[in-house]
C-alpha cells in the first residue's frame, strides 16, 4: 500500500489503530509512547550433510547433530549476546530432517523467528546468527546457510499522538481504565510500517477476562461483540477531537 503511493494519494496528518487485546477486562484501554510492539524476523536455515547408513557413521555428515549443536548454540544467542537491557526473543519453531530409522539424512531445516525493540539490536543478533551457523558448519562439516527475512519493523507510537489518543480514551472509559505506561509486546504488526511513514498510535482494547482470554491466533479464539459499540464510539470522539484541534 505504501509503495502504491497510499499517503501521496491520501495525506494523512496522523493514523491510529486498535486491537482488541483478550485476557484485559472489557473496555479497558492501554498503549505506551515510543517502541510498542518487537521488529521480527523469519529464520529458515538450510543444513546440508552427506546422507548413507546409519550403521556406519563414519562415511556421513550427520546434519541432525549438526542441526541439535546449532540449536543448543542458538539458545545461548539472546542470553550471551543481546544487550539484557533490550527485550530480544529467539524461538526456534521448526525442525525438520529424515523419515527412516536407519538412515542417516543428508539434509535437515530449522526454522523460527527473531524478535526485538530495538532495530539496530536486531540487525546485531542476525549477523551473530549467521556466525554461530558458521562455527557450527566448521565444526561438523555440515555446508549451513542461514536465510534471515525481516518481517516488520518495530512499531513506534508518536508520543503526541498518543497523548492526544489516550486523552480520548480517558473521556470515554475513565482514567482508572486507561493505562498509558503498557509494558511493550514482542508480537509484531504491520501497523508499524505505516508509522515510519506517518506519525500515530496504536492501542490496545480490553475484550475480557473471563470467557474472552483465548488470545487471536488460538483456534478457541472468539471474538467479544460488546467491543464494537466501544470502538465505533472511540473513532467518533478521536475524530471529533482531532477535527476541533486543527479548527483551532
Amino acid at each position: 500500500m505504501i509503495d502504491a503511493g497510499l499517503f501521496e494519494r491520501f495525506p494523512c496528518d496522523s493514523i491510529y489503530a486498535i486491537h482488541n487485546w483478550p485476557g484485559a477486562p472489557l473496555g479497558t484501554i492501554g498503549t505506551r509512547v515510543g517502541a510498542f510492539m518487537a521488529g521480527s524476523a523469519q529464520i529458515d536455515i538450510e543444513i546440508k550433510g552427506k546422507g548413507g547408513h546409519a550403521g556406519l557413521p563414519q562415511h556421513c555428515v550427520d546434519p541432525i547433530h549438526a542441526a541439535s549443536l546449532l540449536i543448543q548454540a542458538l539458545q545461548a544467542l539472546v542470553s550471551r549476546n543481546a544487550d539484557p537491557t533490550t527485550p530480544t526473543v529467539l524461538s526456534l519453531t521448526q525442525l525438520h530432517s529424515g523419515d527412516a530409522y536407519n538412515v542417516i539424512p543428508s539434509s535437515a531445516h530449522i526454522g523460527g523467528g527473531l524478535r526485538y525493540l530495538e532495530a539496530r539490536e536486531g540487525d546485531r543478533m542476525m549477523h551473530r546468527l549467521k556466525e554461530i551457523a558458521a562455527g557450527v558448519a566448521g565444526a561438523t562439516g555440515a555446508h549451513i546457510d542461514v536465510i534471515v527475512k525481516p518481517m516488520f519493523p518495530v512499531l513506534v507510537n508518536d508520543p503526541a499522538c498518543t497523548h492526544r489518543s489516550l486523552e480520548v480514551a480517558r473521556a470515554l472509559v475513565g482514567a482508572t481504565n486507561v493505562d498509558g505506561e503498557l509494558g511493550p509486546l514482542m508480537g509484531s504488526d504491520d501497523f508499524a510500517y505505516l508509522l515510519q511513514s506517518t506519525p500515530g498510535c496504536y492501542l490496545l482494547l480490553g475484550s475480557g477476562d473471563h470467557e474472552h482470554t483465548h488470545m487471536p491466533h488460538d483456534p478457541c479464539y472468539d471474538f467479544n461483540d460488546r467491543l464494537l459499540p466501544i470502538g465505533a464510539e472511540y473513532w467518533v470522539r478521536l475524530a471529533e477531537a482531532l477535527l476541533e484541534a486543527a479548527a483551532n
